[in-house]
């Protein structure tokens, strides 16, 4: 007696199998979305204390002071912060559709928040001194 396999069927086919030894990339993507998180809470908390530096502003001496030099900075920097988070939110998603290290474009973003927002502080204290 001897053993003949059968076709495969084309109407039930078998699944393919998972590729053996792929890393997982589940822990790279919970990486980008916290630290997303936190770009996304650095450039609304450096706003918000960017408004409020300038709210307090009453007593500015004109020789040393200008004011609108400080508005216009503080405009300035959460523009930019803001154009700075959306290139990192875009960068990001590009980064996990296209299957590469997304944690690595997240982290990114936010020492850019950081450094937009110290590069902005510094130039509020040349504005007000």
């Amino acid at each position: 007696m001897t053993f003949v396999p059968t076709p495969p069927d084309p109407v039930f086919p078998t699944p393919p199998t998972p590729a053996a030894g792929r890393p997982s990339r589940t822990p790279g993507i919970v990486a980008a979305v916290v630290l997303l998180g936190v770009a996304v809470l650095l450039a609304v908390l450096g706003s918000l204390v960017a408004l409020v530096s300038v709210a307090f502003l009453d007593s500015c001496p004109p020789p040393s002071c200008s004011v609108d030099a400080a508005a216009s900075t503080v405009v300035t920097a959460i523009v930019v912060a803001g154009v700075v988070l959306l290139a990192g939110l875009v960068t990001t998603i590009v980064a996990i559709v296209r299957r590469r290290t997304p944690w690595a474009w997240a982290l990114g973003t936010v020492v850019a928040e950081m450094l937009t927002f110290a590069v902005a502080a510094l130039a509020y204290g040349a504005a007000v001194s």
